[in-house]
């Protein structure tokens, strides 16, 4: 009879410790770098259907929450290097996430400055440029 309940404990014992896998890959795209005040969109091409997806940017806004797998758009308000996180739920409680960074850069206000030289001619007339 000990022996029976022994071999019970260590079941339940290993069993609950079992993790689940879920299924298909979570995944999302962007572009590495993005300029501030712009809204950047990310492409969700995750796998699978879970019941939620939640997407954190790593800035001070709040986490999104969504039911469908449609791209997700976010400004940032200030120049820097963000984590952004995206969380799958599934129905029977299982979770994963993929992490990836992004760099966000000023605009860039200032036009270009350069001379050209010659400012008239032909055709096939070589044209210098200088900074």
């Amino acid at each position: 009879m000990k022996f029976r309940f022994f071999l019970y404990l260590l079941f339940f014992f290993f069993s609950s410790r079992v993790a689940l896998a879920c299924p298909g890959t979570p995944q999302f795209t962007f572009p590495a770098t993005w300029c501030v005040n712009s809204p950047v969109t990310f492409n969700n091409t995750s796998t699978n259907n879970p019941q939620s997806y939640t997407w954190t940017f790593g800035d001070a806004s709040a986490a999104v929450t969504v039911t469908n797998d449609n791209d997700q758009t976010h400004t940032y308000t200030a120049t820097g290097t963000y984590q952004i996180k995206l969380i799958r739920t599934f129905s029977n409680g299982c979770k994963d996430s993929v992490m990836h960074s992004i760099t966000i850069v000023a605009n860039n206000q200032n036009p270009p400055t350069f001379n050209f030289s010659p400012n008239n001619g032909c055709a096939n007339v070589p044209v210098n440029f200088t900074n």
